[in-house]
């Protein structure tokens, strides 16, 4: 073989490899979710993974953890293949509902409560009869009897 002919060989597999990598790129449009399907899958899963967060506070018992786990799994499989618009709503819904029971089961604490976020000092916990916008003052700092001085 000569080294034309296998200059040529070697780009030909080129061309090919750059065609299968070109062809990859190209998207389907048909697998590609609308904004709705993708919000309520985004949805989905955060409600999955709230599951999963909530059994973890379950107190030392694994056979009792690992049942819940999966039956939570067994729900959600049961209904992926849903395709009723209405269905999939309730689904997720009843789930919502059955999250936060069995979070107040297990005394489950989030994280990032607003009420709870341990920043006593922060200028969104205080707590001021007069002005409950928590601004800090009223008047101007050269306004020390609510009219404005003239030095002239």
């Amino acid at each position: 073989m000569s080294s034309r002919q296998a200059a040529s060989v070697v780009s030909s597999r080129l061309g090919t490899r750059a065609a299968r990598q070109r062809k990859r790129r190209q998207l389907d449009e048909s697998n590609i979710p609308s904004l709705k399907e993708f919000m309520h899958r985004s949805r989905v899963i955060k409600q999955y993974r709230s599951y999963l967060r909530a059994i973890r506070c379950i107190p030392e018992d694994d056979a009792w953890r690992e049942q819940v786990e999966r039956e939570i799994r067994d729900s959600f499989r049961l209904k992926a293949a849903e395709t009723d618009k209405l269905s999939m709503t309730m689904a997720v819904t009843d789930g919502d509902r059955k999250l936060v029971q069995l979070q107040s089961m297990v005394g489950y604490q989030q994280k990032n409560d607003v009420n709870d976020s341990g920043d006593n000092d922060s200028w969104l916990n205080i707590v001021d009869e007069e002005d409950q916008r928590g601004r800090v003052g009223m008047q101007w700092p050269w306004e020390t009897d609510g009219s404005s001085k003239d030095n002239s």
